[in-house]
């Protein structure tokens, strides 16, 4: 019974050995071709990823533009497209028998031959079983045939889906095999409801790029074997969880996180903060410039080079500032590159967990000034009227932080998109594209007359009992020449009436005659007329200093600045000559300029006449129905006619049909006019009203605004009521 049991003993490990051996012998003498190949195929590989982009943030914190997570298919072209390189081989492959030399076949022959039969299978690449091989070059000689048959045992994976039939002279293809890339790439496409041949023909735009000759030999390299091209984004999340689970059914493709910029703010500010996207050929020139390298255009075998090139690097996907605050604060918003590093199979797909990590970097944070709540109810308050266009500009007097920014009409980041709504919003010629407070230079009209007001009683060429008679003419003589038709004619004036009225006769005189175009305009480049406003917010028109007719000038004609240095202007009126320094950015404040010092009475004549404005009937913005009077303030209306060739031709006509007489209205102002709290600067565009009509209700239901939500006391004291 004992020796039974060991001879069974025996039996059993002499089978288990002969089981083994006879699958090591397998592996090893028979399949040992394969898992080389395998093996040779896997290595180590470091993914570089890119970094989110710091958010912008308002004062209280809420989002303005920021990053959101979006999942992306990529792919490398060496894993998608190799029927070429495939050619190649066989080429190599049937030359290297001399009996193959008459075969009437280069590499480039066997291509266009290749991409002919590609044509006549692509209707089935997308069957769910593979075709059987089907023919593809006949009479090839019996030597030539085993050369190529004997290369494909040795490395199969160079040669995927060519097939040569023993002893038949003949290789025959598979398409699903040798055309792996199309199928994965058209099945995905019908997956995501997408046209394939639209999908493929992107692939195939990229794999050009490769066939140019005009390109240096490295770059087309980079192209095919390490650029990852991005195929598509945005993919739902039941595709996200299968391709990350089952790479197999995808091979070629990888899944990768990238960040999506995400524009939350009200569209009035669009054009402020500006629009990201890829990175241009400038960012690129200048990125090498500054030795800044692109980190995924190279191959990498461990994370340490990532560590080192971190601060400086860059992703070929990251997004980048195109223009606005985007791009101004590009270094301080975008992230830097991480990594990690992974074991990858022959397909390149990763196995496993990452062998080393290096976590991308986001960016900073940036806080505005801002006061995200305001702007949206500027947005309001504009979009109510629907005026051709408009800027608002609200800032806190004391500090010089700008709370409110309105640019209307204006068009969110996302219409970059959408190439009909991009279309549509040109045509419209409303200008949707521009930044208007800060870019878009115009006329001030009589808002000008308070600097005027100021240069003149400094200069000493009138004093504030000095008083002119309006006639309604400049000359009366010529009544239809240099006009003032704001209020009756023949009254006599003096400063303070003039600016509650605005009476153009007593400014063509006092700024024209007395005080002429040299001195208006070097008191003008002292309150910081057709000079930036340093916010750090990248593009900013100047506008154009006058050069000739003084009593144009006098009344904000013949020249044009940006309701931006209006706002700056305004606010040192309302700190009586003291430039807080405007802010947009916080930590980033406009340099003060320095405004000489002003006589007290100066400043009381103009202030005072500025309040005459608001609180008397006969003033531009006292009318009660305005509903300015309600509040202490001080403003200057302006209303300056705008030509032909300023409004497009489709917007000339009104409602009626007719051409109109189309005015850019003006109110600029400040409020309380003793201590103020608040300034503010109002344009309306191609609007039949004047300055006070327009811009006076507005003005008043912003004021509103601030009282009931920010807690302001902008009621007149009770001295002046």
């Amino acid at each position: 019974m004992q020796r039974r049991r060991i001879l069974l003993l025996v039996i059993a490990l002499v089978a288990s050995f002969a089981a083994i051996s006879a699958r090591l012998i397998w592996l090893q003498g028979i399949e040992w071709r394969t898992y080389q190949h395998a093996a040779e195929r896997t290595h180590r590989r470091v993914w570089a990823e890119p970094a989110p982009r710091g958010r912008i943030l308002d004062r209280t914190g809420r989002v303005i533009a920021q990053d959101v997570p979006s999942h992306e298919v990529v792919y490398t072209l060496d894993e998608i497209e190799k029927v070429r390189w495939v050619c190649r081989r066989v080429h190599r492959a049937l030359r290297s028998d001399p009996s193959g030399a008459s075969l009437p076949h280069d590499a480039e022959e066997l291509w266009t031959s290749l991409q002919r039969f590609r044509e006549g299978v692509r209707a089935d690449l997308t069957a769910p079983t593979a075709a059987p091989p089907l023919p593809w070059i006949s009479g090839v000689p019996g030597e030539a045939a085993e050369a190529l048959a004997l290369a494909i045992r040795r490395r199969p994976a160079s040669y995927p889906g060519v097939v040569v039939p023993p002893g038949e002279g003949r290789i025959d293809i598979a398409p699903h095999a040798l055309f792996e890339g199309e199928r994965t790439v058209r099945l995905l496409a019908r997956r995501l409801g997408r046209d394939p041949d639209e999908l493929w023909a992107a692939v195939w735009r990229r794999y050009e790029q490769v066939q140019d000759v005009s390109l240096p030999s490295a770059r087309r390299e980079e192209i095919y074997r390490i650029l990852e091209h991005r195929l598509v984004g945005d993919l739902p999340d039941e595709l996200v969880e299968e391709l990350l689970l089952f790479p197999d059914r995808f091979p070629g493709l990888r899944v990768r996180e990238t960040p999506r910029r995400e524009f939350t703010g009200p569209a009035g500010i669009a054009r402020l903060t500006g629009r990201v996207g890829a990175r241009r050929p400038s960012d690129q020139d200048r990125w090498e410039e500054a030795r800044e390298p692109i980190v995924d255009r190279h191959r990498f075998r461990s994370l340490q080079p990532v560590r080192l090139l971190q601060e400086r690097s860059h992703h070929s996907e990251d997004l980048v500032g195109h223009d606005g605050i985007e791009a101004s604060r590009e270094e301080r918003l975008r992230g830097r590159a991480g990594g990690a590093l992974w074991i990858v199979d022959h397909r390149q797909a990763p196995r496993g967990e990452p062998l080393d990590l290096e976590p991308p970097r986001p960016g900073a944070d940036l806080e505005l000034q801002l006061d995200l709540e305001l702007c949206e109810e500027l947005g309001r308050l504009t979009a109510r009227r629907d005026p051709w266009a408009a800027s608002i500009l609200v800032a806190d007097a004391r500090s010089g932080a700008i709370l409110g920014w309105e640019s209307y009409p204006a068009a969110t980041p996302d219409v970059f998109e959408d190439q009909d709504e991009y279309r549509r919003l040109v045509e419209e010629e409303r200008g949707h594209f521009y930044d208007r407070p800060a870019a878009y230079p115009i006329d001030p009209g009589s808002t000008f007359k308070v600097l005027v007001s100021l240069a003149a009683l400094e200069e000493g060429v009138i004093d504030p009992a000095h008083t002119e008679v309006c006639d309604g003419a400049y000359d009366p003589a010529r009544p239809g020449r240099l006009r003032c038709a704001n209020h009756y004619r023949g009254l006599e004036l003096d400063i303070e009436d003039a600016l509650e009225r605005s009476c153009n006769v007593f400014f063509y005189r006092v700024g024209g005659d007395r005080l002429g175009l040299r001195r208006m305009v070097d008191w003008a480049r002292r309150f910081g007329f057709w000079q930036r406003v340093e916010l750090g917010i990248g593009s900013q028109a100047v506008g154009l200093a006058p050069r000739a007719s003084p009593p144009s000038v006098a009344i904000g004609r013949s020249f044009t600045t940006t309701p931006l240095q209006m706002l700056r202007f305004v606010t040192i009126v309302a700190n009586r000559g003291v430039d807080p320094g405007l802010s947009l950015i916080k930590g980033v404040h406009a340099p003060p300029l320095a405004v000489p010092p002003l006589r007290a009475s100066s400043w009381e004549s103009v202030v005072r006449g500025m309040e005459r404005a608001v609180r008397s009937a006969t003033g531009t913005a006292g009318k009660e129905k305005y509903g300015l009077r309600r509040f202490d303030c001080a403003v200057k209306t302006g209303t300056a006619s705008m030509s032909r060739g300023e409004v497009p031709p489709r917007w000339r006509a009104g409602e009626d049909g007719e051409e109109g007489d189309w005015n850019r209205a003006w109110l600029i102002g400040f409020a309380p006019a003793e201590n103020p709290e608040v300034s503010f600067a109002i344009c309306l565009e191609r609007v039949l009203g004047h300055g006070g009509e327009e811009c006076a209700p507005i003005a008043a239901e912003l004021l509103e605004w601030l009282e009931r939500e920010r807690g302001l006391n902008l009621r007149p004291r009770d001295s002046d009521r």
